[in-house]
């Protein structure tokens, strides 16, 4: 795997890191849905606030929720008040899932969005930290998974890790999400188009 460009982040004790989005000319308000996932048993977790912002929402007895919001917009979620990783609600199909009761398990999910039109894009390779094992692919809502264990203190490594990603026709991308790699988190980004060069 090459070596790949770190591109604008923001970082936070919390090992939070939230992509820098283009200011939209508009917005638009729509409903969206998503589930809390409890991440051992894979069932729905009932009863779970969830908040973006300053609006929440409670789910259902399968763990699902519905919330009105206007869009484009970045939030650094919260469920039952805990983190749970930082997204960005690019169309009006957004999937709102985060996974919860992930102890001292390890690993990052989300949707890769092109940068410039916000839709979800698949075949994208997503590599947390520089295991190739740690890897998976975008499928065609943009979705990915990288699920890297759960040590016993909840930690690997303690040198600066990266989230890698990479597709052809688009310019590579990583982020560092933080000194050795630890948490459970949901971690939405884009990545751009190379520019075509026409000759004369």
């Amino acid at each position: 795997m090459r070596r790949l460009t770190p591109i604008l982040l923001v970082l936070a004790s919390t090992a939070c890191v939230r992509q820098e989005w283009p200011v939209a000319p508009s917005s638009w308000s729509a409903t969206f849905s998503g589930k809390v996932i409890d991440l051992k048993s894979g069932a729905g977790v009932p009863g779970a606030v969830v908040q973006f912002g300053t609006s929440s929402a409670v789910t259902d007895a399968a763990g699902t929720y519905t919330i009105a919001l206007r869009y484009p917009a970045s939030f650094d979620p919260r469920v039952n008040g805990g983190f749970v990783g930082s997204i960005a609600i690019t169309t009006a199909n957004y999937r709102g899932d985060f996974f919860v009761n992930t102890g001292a398990c390890v690993g990052r999910y989300g949707v890769l969005t092109d940068r410039d039109t916000g839709e979800p894009i698949d075949g994208v390779d997503v590599f947390l930290g520089a295991s190739p094992s740690q890897h998976a692919t975008t499928d065609l809502a943009g979705w990915y998974r990288v699920d890297a264990g759960c040590p016993s203190g909840g930690i690997i490594g303690f040198n600066t890790t990266l989230i890698y990603f990479s597709r052809s026709g688009y310019a590579d991308s990583s982020s560092v999400v933080g000194r050795g790699l630890s948490g459970y988190h949901r971690l939405d980004w884009s990545i751009s188009r190379i520019a075509k060069t026409v000759s004369f």
